[in-house]
């Protein structure tokens, strides 16, 4: 009895949520995240870019930066530079 209540509650938000996104794109607002927002990655960070295309792994390319840089950013700009190749 309870889940269906949820359920109908779920559904409920769910359209209310999409008509709000539909009237807001009617009004003339712009859904998304603003043009250019978005960091070149490969452009900032050389250093990195370098290390990676010399075959080092993501865990070593961030020891050698030593240890300034998190891994997690050495695996954005990998990603990011993968994107690129494949284009």
């Amino acid at each position: 009895m309870l889940m269906s209540v949820y359920q109908m509650e779920n559904t409920t938000k769910r359209e209310m949520i999409k008509s709000g996104l539909r009237n807001a794109v009617a009004n003339g607002s712009i859904l998304g995240r603003p043009k250019g927002s978005t960091i070149d990655l490969l452009a900032k960070h050389k250093k990195i870019v370098k290390y990676l295309i010399q075959g080092n792994s993501i865990r070593n390319t961030a020891l050698l930066m030593g240890g300034i840089e998190k891994k997690s950013l050495v695996q954005r700009v990998k990603k990011q530079l993968e994107l690129n190749e494949a284009v």
